[in-house]
């Protein structure tokens, strides 16, 4: 009986070291796995801040080419103004030139 009792505990203490083992692997798995969702944190914030950027710039450049659209608007108005105010003056002229008594 005292013979199966030794080797009873010996499994025992065999299983045990197995199973220290185990949990030592799955520790440094666990170790691992967090390393890795913190970088992965990292790399997302990181991308995150790039695009903000980019954002940004984007934002930069459509202001400006809304402020040289706004420009070209106002060019555009003027001249056709102008070109209204021609038109206008050409048409005066003909018909100042038609009352012209004919010789």
């Amino acid at each position: 009986m005292i013979e199966n009792l030794r080797v009873a505990n010996t499994e025992l203490v065999r299983s045990n070291k197995e199973i220290e083992r185990a949990n030592t692997n799955l520790v440094g798995e666990s170790t691992a796995l967090e390393e890795s969702i913190r970088g992965m944190f990292l790399l997302s914030g990181f991308l995150f801040e790039v695009c903000l950027v980019m954002v940004n710039f984007f934002m930069l450049v459509f202001a400006g080419l809304k402020d040289e659209l706004l420009a070209a608007q106002v060019k555009a108005r003027s001249a056709k103004a102008q070109l209204d105010g021609e038109v206008a003056l050409n048409r005066r002229l003909r018909s100042a030139i038609s009352d012209l008594p004919t010789s």
